[in-house]
């Protein structure tokens, strides 16, 4: 669990939480949500409208967390704010960022800590002000003390040209406006169906780093079409300039390579440098990488459980306030899982994503049906990936991560109600050491095995949670 003032923090927001939905109270207006999280300073807390022009505010530079940081930069330009994402962390950013830590934080929160400061370093002296941007949340957990922590940062380095802002969803929907939630979403839905296509490919691949190449292009071409095109025709495009990569034509028909899934904290599963450059490790080892979802699944659990807990306490305003939301939503992302589902073989699948529904009946037996919605995400994932034919499954979480925590209690139920698929639990924090080495090894070789396993008795059955 999380340790210090900010795990303090986190655990009496989830208290809260829990005691709010066992007594059936209407959640916090969002004005006192603004008041909770007041850290900003007020000409912070009063920009959650777009001005008319970026030089009013400055440009916003937003942390390459994940390949969908260019989703949200396409969608703040749509929105005539100046926005850039800036370069992988590295090395370099992670001791920058562990210099502003106290080692009581989760990971995520070091390596942003690192691009904030390497940001205030690169800027001019007498330069035009800037925003570090990141989406932010008001769940119960310690993502939600980011943007104080890192503004107090920014006091420390006595920085006054650079700001931190860290919208929630309400907050997000204000600044892009109703058209630009839209081309947001789409636009992450897009890149996140890229994802999977590349890591179906990657291990085919004739020349590596093919793959990759392409699809950093992809996701240039997703941004610019969200700022201003056609998001589903581009989205096309993308999968068609995948043919042009070199693959092992027999091997990618047959598809006999084991697949293993990959659950966790959504920074730490989908950050190339803070999960250590796991996708690729184990595509060296000669596995297939199943990822989740970065963050869609999650908001759909989020936005459907709103839905249905205003509908249950008559809250006619919130449920046609996120009902709406709701509708725009699955109106907008049909074009794009339409045109993809065609090419990716894990998308085109029947149920290949569990629904809202699946979701809680799943994870329900494990934690229970008022859990947090990352955790139940997260567990329903992996037991989706158990029922659905991975070979292995990882629990990616960073170091201090309250999810990662909880996940990694329930995965030994798990590994027995799904015939001992393997499943390890992974924390990624400064440096990997060799016990981490060693346990991915020999979770390696589980997986070999249980793939071999289960080739030899096709006709066998696998256990699958009762629902």
């Amino acid at each position: 669990m999380h340790r210090g003032e900010a795990g303090l923090v986190t655990r009496l927001e989830a208290f809260r939480a829990e005691v709010e939905a066992h007594r059936e109270r209407p959640a916090p207006s969002a004005p006192e949500r603004k008041t909770r999280r007041a850290a900003a300073p007020a000409k912070n807390r009063g920009q959650a409208a777009p001005t008319p022009g970026p030089a009013a505010r400055g440009k916003l530079y937003i942390p390459d967390f994940a390949d969908h940081a260019f989703a949200y930069a396409g969608a703040l330009r749509y929105a005539v704010f100046d926005a850039e994402v800036l370069p992988p962390p590295d090395n370099e950013v992670r001791r920058k960022g562990e210099r502003f830590s106290s080692g009581r934080e989760c990971h995520p929160y070091s390596i942003l800590a690192g691009d904030l400061v390497q940001l205030a370093e690169s800027l001019p002296p007498k330069g035009p002000p800037a925003i570090f941007f990141y989406p932010g949340t008001f769940i119960p957990c310690l993502m939600s003390q980011y943007g104080p922590g890192h503004r107090l940062i920014l006091d420390q380095l006595g920085d006054v040209r650079l700001e931190v802002l860290t919208p929630d969803s309400n907050e997000l929907y204000e600044l892009l406006g109703l058209q630009g939630g839209v081309r947001l979403w789409r636009g992450l839905t897009a890149i996140d169906t890229l994802v999977k296509l590349a890591c179906e490919m990657r291990p085919y691949e004739k020349s590596k780093g093919m793959v990759d190449a392409i699809h950093r292009v992809n996701c240039l071409d997703i941004a610019r079409a969200v700022e201003n095109g056609d998001i589903v025709g581009v989205a096309g495009a993308c999968v068609e300039r995948f043919s042009s990569a070199a693959i092992d034509t027999e091997a990618w028909q047959k598809r006999e390579l084991p697949v293993v899934g990959i659950a966790g904290d959504m920074y730490t599963r989908s950050n190339t440098f803070a999960n250590q450059n796991l996708f690729h490790k184990l595509e060296a080892a000669g596995c297939e990488v199943w990822p989740s979802p970065f963050m869609i699944d999650i908001f759909d659990f989020g936005l459907k459980t709103a839905v249905a807990r205003s509908l249950y306490r008559r809250d006619m305003q919130g449920f046609l306030r996120m009902g709406s939301w709701l509708l725009l939503k699955e109106m907008s992302e049909q074009g794009v899982k339409k045109l993809l589902s065609r090419r990716v073989k894990r998308f085109a699948e029947p149920g290949a994503e569990p629904g809202y529904e699946e979701m809680r009946a799943v994870a329900a037996p494990y934690v229970g049906e008022r859990a947090m919605e990352v955790i139940s995400v997260n567990i329903a994932k992996m037991s989706d990936f158990a029922s659905k034919g991975a070979d292995g499954i990882i629990n990616a979480m960073c170091f201090n991560c309250m999810v990662g925590n909880v996940s990694s209690a329930i995965t030994g139920k798990l590994r027995r109600e799904h015939d001992d698929i393997p499943i390890v639990n992974l924390v990624f924090g400064a440096s990997e050491g060799a016990s981490q080495s060693l346990r991915l090894e020999a979770f390696l070789h589980q997986v070999k095995a249980y793939a071999a396993r289960r080739r030899a008795a096709p006709s066998a059955p696998l256990a699958v949670l009762p629902v």
